[in-house]
């Protein structure tokens, strides 16, 4: 493909153009989105408190990047992800800079994305990271600059949020079988390397990870809570917790036999906000973590079938969950929630400003608009993909099928990744949903756009 070399000056103003777009519902709800769970990280920003169930390392970009600015949050993020859009359909769709711009703006107004992008949380750095892998492996012609800015997206990621590990892990593995079948053809290009810089940049995260939870928590490990969060998914649903009290009657979990407690996959939150004393009257979740451990793995070896089967229903049940629903109209929106965490948070400047804002931006029928693009999209990369492979005239570009076919089974990746660690929820659909009408568009683009003769050939040799 032939791209037109443009002033670093042009790249720029794209990007800042296409992050200001991004931002639009969080400027006019007057104070970026908040959800419940972002006390969690915003606290422990502005009052320097740990909490072991979630990464560190949000509170820290928080508190030191941001300087407790929570509109320089939103601004970082919002580069962050224009130019991660911009690189995709520059490099493995193959769209000029107009073509990916219009793209861009129009994901801003009909997708998930302007609503992560200015949310106070986590989640829009697991999609980037997500996408960044995919267009290492298939961004022809890519620069060192964009390998050194995917290589950071992805510890970013890792570090951000502890499910961007074993997802991506999940979408190397994916990008690893399209390189092993491009062997097996002899149509093996550079994707190789740049997929062993991919494994790096999540190695390199996951040691960071647990080096800091070492100097915090004096445990190695990514998740310092590790088996008791999991643990916790275990007590969720009537059938575990009377299966619990009726082999632990007295609440004697260290003493209790692990062989009669079935695996139920669900949420940890519901447990520990309301059965917490346990968690205390035990000494703290490191008095109990390796005991919670065993129960995990003696529960799933135990019961595997159940398990399998369980998982196997969650993951389903998480790919009807496309929209936002509740999660979006009652957590992000700067509403009672809104204002009940950031009261929660303390009385810093940068958060008394959000209080005056008098404007909450309702998302429900945005929400409607997002869940119809998603399926739309969806039908789209099916299709094109399909009508691609079995058109004897094949327009579609390897680089952009792969890509679309990846950036599809990244999505379906969350869902049976959720399905096996916790329960279904819609808020972890829509944090990676806008990637599909990403790749649909970018497959369009990359069918209408003109080509070489050259290209033609390339096309129908592979």
């Amino acid at each position: 493909m032939n791209h037109t070399r443009r002033s670093p000056l042009t790249s720029i103003g794209a990007v800042v153009l296409g992050a200001a777009g991004l931002l639009w519902i969080a400027v006019y709800n007057g104070f970026p989105l908040v959800f419940p769970d972002s006390f969690r990280y915003l606290n422990e920003a502005v009052n320097h408190t740990h909490v072991a169930i979630s990464s560190h390392f949000y509170a820290y970009f928080v508190r030191t990047i941001a300087r407790n600015d929570m509109w320089a949050v939103v601004a970082i993020q919002a580069v962050a992800a224009s130019a991660v859009v911009l690189w995709t359909l520059r490099r493995p769709f193959a769209v000029g800079l107009p073509g990916s711009l219009a793209i861009l703006l129009l994901l801003a107004g009909t997708s998930t994305l302007p609503v992560y992008t200015g949310l106070l949380m986590t989640d829009i750095w697991i999609a980037l990271a997500v996408v960044s892998a995919v267009n290492l492996y298939w961004g022809e012609a890519t620069t060192r600059t964009e390998v050194v800015f995917g290589f950071c997206l992805m510890v970013l990621g890792v570090l951000f949020h502890q499910v961007t590990g074993p997802l991506l892990l999940a979408v190397l593995a994916i990008l690893a079988g399209h390189w092993g079948f491009s062997r097996l053809r002899g149509t093996e290009g550079s994707g190789g390397a740049r997929l062993v810089v991919a494994a790096l940049a999540v190695a390199t995260g996951v040691f960071i990870l647990c080096a800091n939870n070492w100097r915090v928590w004096s445990v190695f490990t990514p998740s310092p809570q590790g088996p008791v969060v999991t643990f916790a998914l275990l007590l969720r649903g009537g059938v575990m917790e009377a299966e619990i009290e009726r082999v632990c009657p007295d609440g004697r979990l260290l003493v209790c036999s692990a062989q009669h407690l079935p695996y139920g996959p669900g949420a940890f939150g519901r447990f520990l906000a309301r059965d917490g004393a346990l968690e205390t009257e035990l000494g703290g979740w490191r008095n109990f973590r390796d005991e919670a451990g065993r129960l995990v793995v003696t529960s799933i070896l135990h019961h595997p079938r159940a398990y399998a089967r369980m998982a196997w229903h969650a993951a389903m049940l998480q790919l009807r969950l496309y929209r936002s629903d509740g999660h979006f109209q009652q957590g992000y929106r700067r509403g009672a929630a809104g204002r009940r965490v950031l009261d929660r948070v303390g009385q810093g400047h940068a958060l008394r400003a959000g209080k005056q804002a008098t404007r909450a931006f309702d998302l429900r029928r945005y929400d409607v608009l997002t869940a119809i693009t998603s399926l739309l999209s969806a039908a789209v990369i099916l299709f094109t993909i399909g009508w691609s492979w079995l058109s004897s005239n094949r327009r579609l570009p390897p680089a952009a099928a792969g890509a679309g076919i990846d950036l599809l089974g990244a999505y379906l990746a969350q869902a049976i990744l959720i399905g096996a660690i916790t329960a279904p929820a819609h808020r972890y659909a829509a944090r990676l949903s806008w990637i599909l009408p990403l790749a649909a568009l970018g497959l369009i683009a990359a069918i209408l756009a003109p080509r070489s003769r050259s290209d033609q050939g390339n096309t129908a040799q592979t």
